[in-house]
């Protein structure tokens, strides 16, 4: 969606940002000279950016720098991912879904230590005998920022699509992520917290 910044505040962009979970943001600068503050804002809550040239950047990666940013998010049952990274939470833009519809989940990793490795994200949605129906893998964050990237205490919101077959039949399905490596498939550990994996 393009929000006309004309007429709008400071506090009207960050808000609708906020609001809409915006990922990506195109600024120019030439037009938004008025929004010094928004423009130093942006810079800081997203990860990666794009110099089209002289005036035009583009910003992706949103950053939330703690969790009391981000606190409506949905739980998950061991968010530990390898040795390196968690998963705070997820959204979901739809409560009920059906055949041929599209969701929208974001997930937000956050980086425990640095790594050299640049991991794939998998969004696997499984029937209730674990048979794979529906799935989204690919580098997060669109591949605009790497894991190898990542900082130590950043929170990431990796945005993904997936797709609901038409001819889905009525019933019970999970929705299963992860990280694994691109060359051999391996996928990371998941354990449910520190402890577990001693």
């Amino acid at each position: 969606a393009q929000i006309n910044s004309g007429n709008l505040t400071d506090s009207d962009v960050r808000s609708a940002a906020k609001k809409y979970h915006v990922q990506t943001v195109f600024l120019w600068s030439v037009r938004l000279e008025w929004l010094r503050s928004c423009l130093e804002w942006a810079g800081e809550n997203f990860a990666g950016s794009i110099r089209l040239d002289e005036h035009r950047i583009v910003l992706h990666g949103r950053r939330h720098l703690s969790e009391e940013d981000i606190s409506d998010l949905h739980p998950v049952t061991g968010n530990m991912v390898g040795d390196s990274m968690t998963l705070s939470g997820y959204t979901l833009d739809s409560a009920s879904l059906g055949p041929g519809d599209q969701v929208q989940l974001i997930l937000y990793w956050k980086a425990l230590e640095p790594t050299n490795q640049d991991y794939q994200v998998f969004v696997h949605l499984v029937d209730s005998q674990g048979v794979l129906v529906s799935q989204a893998d690919g580098p997060p964050i669109n591949g605009l920022y790497p894991t190898s990237r990542w900082r130590p205490t950043e929170i990431l919101a990796d945005v993904h699509k997936l797709s609901i077959p038409p001819d889905i039949e009525a019933g019970q399905y999970h929705l299963l992520v992860g990280l694994y490596e691109l060359d051999t498939l391996k996928r990371l550990p998941v354990y449910d917290s520190e402890l577990d994996k001693t």
